[in-house]
């Protein structure tokens, strides 16, 4: 019979998987805001730069793909936030059934 080991980690008892709640919230919002900035800015400038570049070239091709890409990903955000916020409230479930800890009550 073959023995294996287990990681570390699982055998620590100080180790305990951690829920979202409320506190997660800013950073989450902040991180989100950042990456709704960064595609937005990133959609703009390639289509102001497809714009000034000569008619069907490729670099005129690449940026335009780009833009669209970017456009595609930004619809992706409705349901990036519907994920967090759920994470978020099964999260604070999870809490206030099991004794304010993630890990059924146990409390290191």
């Amino acid at each position: 019979m073959k023995t294996v080991e287990v990681p570390k980690w699982t055998q620590d008892s100080t180790y305990e998987a951690q829920a979202l709640g409320l506190g997660d919230l800013t950073p989450v919002a902040i991180i989100l805001v950042v990456a709704v900035v960064a595609v937005a800015l990133g959609a703009y400038i390639l289509q102001q730069i497809g714009t000034n570049l000569p008619a069907n070239s490729a670099a005129q091709n690449v940026t335009t793909k780009g833009s669209a890409a970017l456009s595609q990903f930004a619809g992706w955000f409705v349901i990036i936030v519907i994920v967090v916020a759920a994470a978020i409230i099964i999260g604070l479930l999870i809490r206030s059934f099991y004794g304010g800890s993630a890990s059924g009550g146990r409390r290191v």
